[in-house]
């Protein structure tokens, strides 16, 4: 999700506390936030490392401990006068709300590192929520000017994000089986939410072909993009690179890498999200040289 959403998420969860001090305030909007402080990775000098490390090990449960105990260490100095059990599970709380929300995501996290690379994503929400951020921004406004209690608004908010959540993941659910329905041979098909809550993009894997295009309300996909694959062309770039690790993130992060030589460039895409590139410099034997280089826009 945005950093908005985190944001006002930290803020509904704070509202919805029995008892709120600045503290509490300033620990649930910085534990909201806090996972996103991998955005450090844009000044190590690859323009790539961004890209392949976001919502890595900081989006994972051992930081979301880690920075939780740091929060509260924090805490006790500034205000000693907090119960730091108290402040420790409201910062773990919200750590795990921002990784749950991104996991909800297309984009996904590694929430498992450091004992797992695997990225988990549900596809069930867009990066940008307008609706869960009109709910939130609704009830947060209603409990600051007094319309309501300031904690019964922040329920509502809860329960109604939720109930939303929920729909969505249904939604989904259908949607992907709806997929499969039309493509009965496809390896795999996934539905994946665009910015407009009622715009999906569908993507299917047969074992020849990649397929996506926009799903219709009848569950089928128009404006249909379609490209020839072989498995033995990738495999060949896999065993060729697989000891670098960034050409090794790459693979990993992406839904579905493609692979292409220009020059003396080995340029992969993802056929998920075509805006995803990363560049690899060759050397005089076809052999990765350097670091990688991302082009396009990323979150």
């Amino acid at each position: 999700m945005d950093n908005l959403t985190h944001a006002l998420l930290g803020l509904t969860v704070h509202n919805s506390l029995p008892e709120k001090s600045r503290t509490t305030l300033w620990v649930s909007l910085l534990a909201s936030e806090l996972p996103d402080i991998d955005i450090l990775y844009t000044f190590s000098g690859s323009s790539a490392e961004y890209l392949l490390n976001h919502r890595g090990f900081s989006h994972s449960i051992a930081a979301a401990l880690i920075m939780a105990g740091l929060i509260s260490l924090v805490s006790k100095k500034i205000s000693p006068g907090e119960k730091t059990g108290r402040i420790f599970l409201l910062a773990l709380g919200c750590l795990g709300l921002h990784i749950l929300f991104d996991i909800f995501t297309s984009w996904g996290t590694q929430f498992l590192q450091p004992f797992s690379q695997r990225w988990f994503y549900l596809d069930w929400l867009p990066i940008i929520d307008i609706v869960i951020i009109a709910v939130a921004v609704f009830f947060l406004a209603f409990g600051k000017l007094g319309i309501l209690h300031a904690r019964k608004a922040a329920g509502l908010a809860i329960l109604l994000i939720g109930i939303y959540v929920f729909s969505r993941a249904v939604w989904h659910h259908n949607l992907v089986n709806s997929l499969h329905g039309f493509y009965p041979g496809a390896d795999k098909a996934a539905a994946i939410p665009q910015l407009y809550p009622w715009c999906w993009k569908g993507i299917v894997e047969m074992k020849d072909s990649l397929i996506s295009g926009n799903i219709s309300r009848s569950g089928h996909l128009d404006e249909i993009t379609q490209i020839k694959i072989n498995a033995a062309d990738n495999r060949q770039y896999l065993d060729k690179y697989g000891d670098n690790l960034q050409f090794k993130k790459t693979v990993q992060f992406f839904r579905y890498p493609l692979y292409k030589i220009e020059g003396d460039k080995l340029v992969i895409n993802d056929f998920y999200y075509s805006f995803r590139e990363v560049v690899f410099s060759l050397d005089s034997e076809r052999q990765i040289a350097g670091r990688a280089s991302a082009s396009g826009r990323h979150r």
